[in-house]
């Protein structure tokens, strides 16, 4: 895979990490780059604060993926605790639906 390719599927994760819901009360407070060395699984650590944390609580740490199909296209967004393994949020295209 070229770096070109790798450039556009960053972007494209990006922009998913950037409209995805972590959750009513949750407050993303930092994140690491971004994980390529598998090229259909970009990932990285985000920080994360609840709203129900005191206030020097330490961040909670969620393992954010992106994966990409085998023709390239994004297939799904994720973030999973990591103290549980139990998801977190969800993708702004199913954000607010009921």
């Amino acid at each position: 895979m070229d770096e070109h390719t790798l450039l556009q599927r960053e972007q494209a994760a990006d922009a998913a990490f950037e409209s995805y819901g972590f959750g009513e009360g949750v407050k993303v407070v930092g994140h690491d780059r971004w994980n390529r060395d598998d090229r259909r699984d970009f990932n990285k650590i985000v920080y994360v604060q609840f709203e129900d944390d005191a206030p020097d609580a330490p961040s909670t740490k969620v393992s954010f993926h992106v994966r990409f199909g085998g023709d390239g296209q994004l297939d799904e967004a994720y973030g999973l605790l990591m103290t549980t393994g139990a998801d977190i949020g969800c993708p702004a295209a199913v954000a607010g639906m009921t």
